[in-house]
């Protein structure tokens, strides 16, 4: 039950995209229910408001992208959740590049992270650290699922996506480095390359991923648009000017209706939901 801080050791991250690419087909569940996979949360109090507009079924599959305390001001409410989530077998969990603050954290390091030890770290500070090393146990750097539906049963057609935190040209089996799923490949603030390089490459793969935001807007208000192309989805809700990152108050949230073929982009701040975009 030993966990290694992977945030922290390329090395150890290329042994275990390895060990996935010798195993991706085997590694490939079907989804015949609906899929909600959960942009960066930062500890907003979003997440526990969509739990109590939407709550929790056993009849659907959760993916949660990574990034998931620090900024917010319902981190310890978030934690609670998400650990009590993390318990269910269909709550998958994925690593993102704030994660490693709080491996840092729980295993008794140093963190020199301003903005954790200002927010993660207080809120936390009464929750033992064996728990939360459990918590970061059940976390992957990268999934692969598909959908289908009742018609496609009998086609044998089915919908296949692949989620991870940073965003990637290329699929982990031709990566040169597993770092990259967590901390994102390219550009930082150029998303939309790697969604270009990605649709060109993979147009029969839709890619989710977080970290970084998109800078397109759906309209005036401050609501950005999350599908970047055909096969590629950015769940994040900050906006960058002139090089400085804001985060916004909402948490983007994607639903995946196989017998419906169509994705449900909600973005629901701390009173509610905000607005939906249907694709």
């Amino acid at each position: 039950n030993q966990v290694f801080d992977l945030s922290l050791d390329p090395e150890l991250y290329n042994i275990l995209v390895e060990r996935i690419k010798g195993n991706w087909e085997y590694m490939l569940p079907v989804h015949f229910g609906e899929v909600v996979v959960f942009g960066d949360i930062h500890g907003k109090k979003a997440l526990c408001n969509w739990f109590k507009t939407y709550p929790y079924s056993r009849n659907k599959e959760y993916y949660f992208l990574g990034d998931y305390f620090d900024r917010g001001n319902d981190i310890a409410n978030a934690f609670d959740l998400l650990y009590d989530l993390s318990k269910e077998s269909n709550v998958h969990l994925i690593e993102g590049n704030h994660e490693k603050y709080l491996r840092m954290f729980a295993f008794g390091d140093q963190v020199k992270f301003e903005e954790f030890n200002e927010t993660t770290a207080k809120a936390l500070r009464n929750v033992p650290k064996e728990k939360i090393r459990e918590f970061l146990s059940k976390m992957r750097i990268c999934y692969d699922f598909s959908t289908m539906s009742s018609n496609q049963r009998y086609s044998g057609t089915h919908n296949t996506f692949y989620l991870n935190h940073g965003g990637v040209p290329k699929h982990h089996k031709t990566l040169s480095s597993g770092f990259d799923l967590v901390k994102g490949a390219g550009d930082f603030t150029k998303i939309e390359d790697v969604a270009y390089a990605w649709e060109h490459e993979y147009n029969d793969i839709i890619q989710i991923c977080g970290h970084r935001g998109t800078n397109k807007r759906v309209n005036t208000q401050e609501i950005y648009e999350h599908k970047l192309n055909d096969s590629f989805y950015c769940l994040e809700n900050e906006q960058y000017i002139d090089g400085d990152t804001s985060a916004l108050a909402y948490l983007p949230v994607m639903r995946i209706h196989p017998e419906k073929t169509e994705y449900i982009s909600s973005q629901i701040d701390e009173n509610g939901i905000y607005v939906e975009c249907v694709y």
